[in-house]
């Protein structure tokens, strides 16, 4: 009975292994500028947003189209020369990713790779911060704990209808009150820059709630706080232009620059108004 177990273990190992190759995908298409094509059955069937692609599978992409997948570790491969071979022979996946865009692409390819997952309707629960620590964000529908900024009108809307004054400090930990704000239920950033006078980095928050993890405000000047928005969006894939402008907000949201993550949400839900997740990410940032 055991030389009959062993005589049909490589057996059972090469059929989990077709099994396990049959249930997770190689890639998730993101993006097909034109005609990008799967070949099933000697015939092209064009590509679309989700399908998945098998390491067994032939695809086709011809002249003047950009065809954007999404990897099961959470990268992304560009093609956009001519070709016609199969998918095992793609640029490979095995580096992890660590680019800004890493969240945003889990999110895509936990809706689309595996069905018996449902993501939220707002992928934010993907987003990780960085370069943030834990300073209590219970009171807000955003992560505050750091802020970069620059310029520009922008409202942080407490939970609940809350009423609170805010008071800047010059010290993460005790330090002189040099601003405070009226009792209201929001802050409003271009009016805290403006007492603030000039860049720096300045800690925060509520009258009477003054704690060891101060919120941070990083005031930056305008030739800073643009390199670093630049930066965060050298990663950007353009596809259509209303996710381009979601994926530009995401990001942007994720490393802390609030002003402009609002500025390309409330675009994406102008340019796509019936897509649920654009809407919920705007809402966000607003009462």
């Amino acid at each position: 009975m055991i030389s009959k177990i062993f005589r049909l273990l490589p057996i059972l190992l090469i059929c989990f292994s077709l099994q396990s190759l049959a249930d997770d995908p190689a890639y998730v298409v993101f993006y097909n500028s034109g005609k990008a094509a799967k070949i099933v059955l000697g015939k092209a069937v064009i590509l679309k947003k989700g399908d998945q692609l098998y390491k067994t599978d032939q695809i086709s992409i011809p002249d003047q189209t950009q065809l954007a997948l999404v990897c099961a570790n959470f990268s992304v491969v560009q093609l956009k020369t001519k070709m016609s071979k199969s998918v095992n022979d793609l640029p490979s996946c095995a580096k992890q990713s660590t680019s800004a865009s890493t969240a945003y692409f889990k999110y895509i390819w936990n809706s689309f790779a595996h069905k018996h997952i449902t993501p939220d309707k707002d992928p934010r629960s993907y987003m990780k911060t960085y370069g943030a620590v834990s300073r209590g964000n219970s009171f807000s529908k955003l992560y505050i704990d750091t802020i970069y900024y620059n310029n520009g009108p922008l409202k942080l809307y407490w939970k609940q209808g809350r009423i609170a004054e805010v008071e800047v400090y010059n010290a993460a930990q005790d330090g002189d009150v040099i601003f405070k704000s009226k009792a209201a239920k929001y802050a409003k950033l271009d009016s805290i820059a403006l007492k603030l006078k000039k860049p720096g980095k300045y800690y925060w928050d509520f009258k009477g709630e003054q704690s060891a993890n101060k919120k941070v405000f990083i005031f930056l000047n305008t030739v800073a706080y643009q390199k670093l928005r630049n930066k965060v969006l050298a990663n950007v894939i353009t596809t259509s232009p209303a996710e381009t402008a979601y994926l530009k907000a995401f990001m942007l949201e994720e490393n802390h620059l609030l002003t402009d993550a609002a500025y390309y949400y409330k675009l994406a839900t102008q340019l796509a108004p019936r897509n649920e997740a654009y809407a919920a990410s705007y809402a966000k940032f607003l009462p």
